[in-house]
């Protein structure tokens, strides 16, 4: 049944590989320990499984361990649970330093068994050969008969068999895979001429392509063998009895599985012509490898002509260059005394004198407060009336404290002498004349704190004038009081402003703030805020419970422009610097003495300016001379350049040299 080899634990794939070149037998069985890490590496079985099917020989593992036989079975081997009792085991010789082998990084291991697996094959004849010369040398004749094989499907799991109902005959029974059809004709013929050896059932990997048993191995003639063939069966690894019964191969697998009805018998007068039968797997084999080949011939050839297509795309395409300049910088400070005043239209050199401009802005804001004081009042009521004249066109003086009853019969008398004036004749009619005049309740107390109403004259009763002049009020009377009270007192009134104007003072200058011009310059001490007035109703000691404070306040900045501070540095600063060929917007301002007259929009202040001066570069003219030019040829450029301190310059892609023809691939960056 082939040679038998038991693994030690620090056997590896090149010590089985190298075993596989030199043993001549088509079939071995690698008995493997249960402390073996060989089996449970899986990069070394798909190593192995890929050198096996390349030598034309196969590789049956006897594995205790479940868990690694049934990886062994799921990656292409054939596996069983234990060997033969009258099995014969030998070792695997050394055949490559297992010290070498230790040194070699995890990742490169692969990568040498395939040089060594590559440099011994290529010592190998690859005519295959062998399996047609033993074909050739043996006769059809010397094949004893087989009983049909019955249909085997592998099951993921371990190697289970069942018996099968009897039937007449037990042949000697080789499980034959139909994609190493060739290489199972060769070790059939072997196994012929040692009728003593053991066969031994296994469970063959989970292929749907070898599921399939070949049942046209069985020699067709009239050829028979009734003596018991003495093929041994294990179920879960334990070895059966002969029964002496004939039997058929039933379901591997997991449970007792189902029985399989046996294969019909076909005709034994048909004779197998097993040498054309070799040859035709030889020319698919060489059919397939010719196939591959073509394919990668055909991938190499595109993979190659996108390449050159993507470098040509990317040479006239993507070719760019990034320029970053660093211009020049000279600095220069001034110590001056300056004026902003808003009657000034431009920079004055000779005095010190530039353009101001004052912006003001006016808010209000108003509150409710609670009146906490409390007085011993008698406070008379008071308000506003209209005194009509209906009587004639003559004026009617009314002197002070003149008596007006409400309808109510609240007497209210005149704070001040008035004159009525005389009514008007329109059309023949006349029309009544007014005039406003406040009045004082005639007793102190709350009950003369009455609604609008019409009051008259008690001093014209009896009279003509005594319907023609009357009043009207349109608001309350109100401040009539008398006894304990709540009152507004000062205290009151002075808290509710602070209060106030502390919110609309920031209110203002926010607002302010915000309204500033970016291009203006506002400096401490050129900016004030004030109170414009600060009204409570009802006023400071009157009765009332709350009383509502209205705040009217207004901000006020002086501005100006720091350009032309520089403008006043000029005269000094001309013969070295012209102000044509650079920027000044890195310069450094310092003020102190700062004072400010609001009313006539003046300020004065002292400034230090230190002075920088950044040249100008033209962008437009920097991309015109670089055009074509190769990394030095631009150093150059840049060195000729007055107003360039440092440059920096990165082609792109990594390849390109020169800088392109296109001006939209040349970019320039300014920094400052």
């Amino acid at each position: 049944m082939g040679n038998i080899i038991r693994l030690k634990p620090a056997d590896d794939i090149t010590s089985i590989i190298g075993f596989l070149w030199q043993t001549d037998n088509p079939v071995v069985v690698f008995d493997v320990p249960e402390n073996s890490t060989f089996i449970n590496n899986q990069i070394a079985l798909k190593i192995l499984k890929r050198e096996v099917d390349r030598t034309d020989k196969e590789i049956i593992f006897v594995i205790k361990d479940p868990a690694s036989r049934q990886l062994a079975q799921r990656l292409g081997f054939a596996v069983r649970a234990t060997l033969p009792k009258s099995a014969k085991v030998s070792e695997v010789p050394d055949v490559i330093d297992e010290e070498t082998l230790k040194e070699v990084p995890e990742r490169d291991f692969e990568t040498m068994l395939e040089k060594e697996i590559y440099k011994k094959r290529s010592t190998q004849d690859r005519t295959d050969s062998l399996p047609r010369a033993v074909l050739e040398n043996k006769r059809f004749s010397d094949i004893q008969p087989r009983a049909p094989l019955a249909e085997v499907k592998p099951q993921i799991g371990y190697a289970q068999m069942k018996e099968a109902p009897e039937v007449e005959h037990e042949p000697k029974i080789n499980l034959i895979r139909g994609d190493d059809l060739k290489r199972e004709i060769k070790g059939e013929l072997n196994k012929l001429t040692d009728n003593k050896e053991e066969d031994f059932d296994v469970v063959w990997p989970i292929e749907d392509k070898k599921e399939e048993i070949i049942n046209s191995l069985a020699p067709r003639n009239t050829l028979t063998d009734e003596k018991d063939s003495g093929l041994d069966i294990f179920s879960n690894g334990a070895l059966e009895e002969k029964t002496g019964r004939q039997k058929s191969f039933l379901k591997f697998g997991f449970g007792k599985g189902k029985e399989k009805k046996e294969t019909p018998r076909k005709s034994w007068g048909e004779k197998l012509d097993i040498k054309n039968f070799a040859t035709d797997i030889a020319e698919n084999k060489k059919a397939k490898l010719d196939k591959k080949q073509n394919f990668s011939k055909y991938l190499l050839f595109f993979v190659s002509g996108a390449l050159v297509i993507t470098g040509v795309v990317l040479y006239l395409i993507l070719p760019k260059v990034e320029i970053v300049i660093l211009p020049k910088m000279e600095t220069a400070s001034f110590d001056l005394d300056v004026v902003a005043d808003q009657s000034v239209s431009e920079a004055d050199i000779a005095n010190n004198e530039i353009p101001a401009q004052i912006i003001k802005l006016d808010k209000k804001r108003e509150g409710e407060f609670i009146a906490t004081s409390q007085q011993q009042l008698n406070e008379k009521a008071r308000g506003t009336i209209r005194i009509y004249n209906e009587y004639s066109s003559a004026p009617q003086t009314l002197v002070e404290k003149t008596r007006f009853l409400s309808s109510g019969n609240k007497l209210f008398r005149l704070v001040e002498t008035i004159t009525v004036p005389g009514a008007k004749i329109v059309d023949g009619k006349i029309v009544a004349s007014s005039i406003e005049a406040e009045v004082v309740a005639d007793q102190a107390g709350e009950e003369y704190n009455i609604g609008p109403d019409k009051f008259t004259i008690p001093g014209f009763q009896g009279s003509p004038k005594y319907d023609a002049f009357y009043g009207q009020s349109s608001a309350a009377m109100a401040g009539g009081a008398k006894g304990l009270a709540n009152v507004v007192s000062q205290e009151d009134f002075d808290k509710a402003k602070d209060e106030l104007w502390g919110q609309l003072q920031t209110e203002l200058q926010q607002e302010l703030k915000a309204q500033l011009p970016a291009e203006l310059k506002l400096v401490d001490g050129a900016q004030k805020e004030i109170i414009s007035s600060a009204t409570a109703s009802p006023g400071v000691g009157q009765k009332a419970d709350k009383f509502t404070l209205t705040v009217k306040g207004s901000a006020s900045a002086l501005l100006f422009d720091e350009k032309d501070l520089l403008k006043l540095t000029i005269g000094e600063n001309e013969d070295n610097q012209p102000a044509s060929q650079a920027e000044n917007d890195r310069s450094e301002f310092i003020y102190k003495d700062i004072m400010a007259d609001f009313e006539k929009g003046r300020l004065s202040f002292n400034v230090k300016i230190n002075k920088i001066n950044v040249w100008q570069i033209d962008v437009d003219k920097i991309k015109q001379l670089v055009i074509g030019r190769d990394a030095e040829q631009i150093k150059e450029i840049f060195n000729q350049r007055q107003e360039i301190d440092k440059a920096r310059v990165l082609f792109w892609p990594f390849w390109v040299t020169k800088a392109p023809q296109n001006l939209d691939k040349i970019k320039i960056t300014v920094e400052k």
